[in-house]
């Protein structure tokens, strides 16, 4: 981060943590560690702090307006890292299309990588939240039968992988290239709570009788998760694959021969 930046971050923090829009150069030079000859070559002294400050589109925050900007970093980071990929996407790029300063943007996230794993656990918390959703939305429609609503669960996957090809493109682009293992870390546990809550899910099923009281829930549960993801890049790789309009039901049936109940069969 350069020095202007470090700048713009360290007044952003200071007029949200005091509640002023007055800054002093003592308090900024101790919060930001720059010295106060530096600070005036670039801000011009005490008296151009608020100039400084009101050029950059710096001012106090609210109490819930640090909530709405991270709501609107989120939005326009989504876009820009979607539109131009992980390694072509920079902080310069987001704070434009958030419309807000570089030192704003800096404030609440330290670099891209903090930025970008912010929005991965985001979406893999979203992730749990949403499959419960959609595992309501096909009960209802598969009324109690448990072959229409595996169908309309994978059904629904396959369009839901065809309409976030965006995100799996950049989702397939990070872990091909990225050798950051600190990251990889980061998002592991995302992955394993979805895993987990897959696996909550078939449990509940099979204590309900409605699957075979015969397979391992933990390895259906990654089984599951291994498909959900292989859709999702398929729909990147080969998209014809998923064109079927009877590829949900097709598949749905060939799992089902080793998932329904012994009464069944």
């Amino acid at each position: 981060m350069g020095t202007l930046e470090k700048i713009q971050l360290s007044l952003a923090r200071l007029a949200a943590e005091s509640g002023r829009s007055k800054i002093t150069l003592t308090e900024l030079a101790r919060d930001s560690g720059i010295s106060r000859p530096t600070l005036r070559k670039y801000i011009g002294g005490q008296a151009a702090v608020s100039e400084f400050m009101a050029e950059h589109g710096i001012h106090f925050m609210a109490p819930d307006a640090p909530n709405e900007t991270i709501k609107q970093i989120q939005a326009a980071a989504l876009m820009v890292f979607a539109e131009n990929g992980y390694a072509n996407t920079t902080m310069d790029a987001v704070a434009k299309e958030a419309n807000l300063t570089k030192g704003a943007l800096y404030w609440h996230f330290e670099n891209k990588k903090d930025l970008f794993r912010h929005l991965m656990q985001l979406r893999a918390r979203d992730g749990v939240e949403i499959a419960g959703e959609r595992i309501e939305v096909a009960a209802n429609t598969a009324k109690g039968d448990p072959l229409k609503l595996l169908s309309a669960l994978i059904s629904r996957q396959i369009e839901i992988s065809k309409d976030e090809q965006a995100w799996w493109r950049l989702d397939f682009e990070f872990l091909a290239e990225t050798r950051d293992p600190d990251l990889k870390q980061v998002l592991a546990p995302g992955m394993n709570d979805l895993i987990k809550s897959n696996q909550d899910k078939i449990q509940a099923l099979q204590t309900a009788g409605m699957l075979s009281d015969q397979i391992d829930v933990p390895a259906i549960s990654v089984l599951w998760q291994s498909m959900l993801i292989g859709l999702g890049y398929l729909s990147i790789l080969e998209p014809d694959c998923l064109n079927n309009e009877n590829l949900g039901n097709n598949i749905a049936s060939s799992l089902w021969a080793g998932l329904q109940p012994d009464n069944e069969s």
